[in-house]
């Protein structure tokens, strides 16, 4: 059983989260960050629920000194805390936390968030060596940046029980277009390697938006879905700080800021359309939604690949290039599936 450290000062939140947790997770309490780290040092931790305001030693402060003990650094942390502003969000994962947990609690949210970053982090643990085996000294850096901010899209945005891989339907999406011969000079080596590489991270902005309208079931206001168009912006802000000196960043930026333009021009954030949309940013769009489709959501099931790739066809010449539509649906049927296209 997966053991997990949960630090608050408040013994009604601690007894609150102990209570939610216990019979599927070991719950080790604190009400420090010091004896926090201590028993860190000393226990097998699997994962840490750390209060940002604390008495004696904040949050931050504590996940610094976790984070410098080499012993302990590699284990995850998700922060707890009341503040929504956007500015505490980026403090948080830019001291290393890899997510947080906004109060007052929500015990679905809560062990939705708790099950994605344990079951990413045994991944990860077990594809390191392969990963560092792999890539010179010059990309190790990208990759574990790569590696977090995909959890943090993944915990945001709950993809659980996914029933497709986005790296596996990339690379068929790319291949099937080459084999086309179509938008060759658009789809320059830097772009593919930016697509294969980067696209990942393509809604990284989400982390941005509340997560009350991220899982809304029904259709968001005009007043919410302002809010959620702002997360293209933030893309757009992250891209620039982190990929400005890269080679891929241009093919990167097109991507990440225009993926939901539509192909009629009903799009955000500029209404571009048809050919003004770069050809990256139509393929992300469109591997993107089949993703949605196929995935298990908290108030949905998944849709069939039939039910995705009608929904797909239906939204050619409106929201998708139609010759990109044509090609993907092509390459979802080539592709060994055990349900019926």
């Amino acid at each position: 059983m997966k053991k997990i450290l949960v630090v608050d000062d408040s013994r009604v939140n601690l007894a609150f989260v102990t209570q939610m947790l216990e019979g599927e997770y070991t719950v080790v309490q604190s009400t420090s960050a010091m004896k926090a780290i201590n028993i860190m040092q000393k226990d097998e931790i699997d994962l840490v629920l750390l209060d940002i305001q604390m008495p004696e030693m904040d949050g931050i402060e504590a996940i610094k000194i976790m984070k410098s003990i080499n012993s302990i650094k590699d284990i995850p942390i998700i922060f707890l805390t009341g503040r929504t502003s956007s500015e505490t969000e980026i403090e948080c994962l830019n001291c290393g936390a890899v997510d947080f947990i906004t109060k007052p609690f929500v015990p679905e949210i809560v062990k939705l968030r708790i099950e994605r970053t344990l079951e990413l982090d045994e991944y990860h643990r077990n594809n390191e060596k392969i990963i560092s085996e792999k890539v010179d000294n010059s990309q190790k850096i990208n990759v574990k940046l790569i590696k977090r901010m995909a959890d943090i899209i993944r915990n945001r945005d709950y993809w659980k029980k996914s029933k497709v891989d986005f790296d596996d339907i990339m690379n068929l999406f790319l291949a099937e277009i080459k084999s086309t011969g179509i938008y060759r000079e658009e789809l320059s080596e830097d772009v593919v390697f930016a697509l294969r590489n980067y696209g990942i991270l393509y809604d990284i902005g989400k982390i941005s938006i509340d997560e009350r309208i991220l899982l809304k079931e029904g259709k968001l206001t005009d007043s919410e879905f302002e809010k959620m168009k702002k997360h293209c912006e933030r893309e757009t802000e992250i891209v620039e700080d982190i990929f400005k000196n890269e080679k891929y960043y241009p093919a990167i930026s097109d991507f990440m800021s225009y993926h939901h333009e539509n192909w009629d021009g009903s799009g955000y954030p500029n209404g571009l359309k048809k050919k003004e949309i770069p050809v990256a940013a139509r393929i992300v769009s469109m591997i993107g939604e089949y993703m949605a489709l196929r995935e298990e959501k908290p108030y949905r099931n998944a849709y069939s690949i039939k039910e995705a790739i009608d929904i797909l066809k239906s939204e050619k010449d409106t929201k998708y290039d139609p010759m990109l539509v044509g090609i993907f649906c092509e390459a979802i049927k080539k592709r060994n599936d055990n349900d019926k296209v």
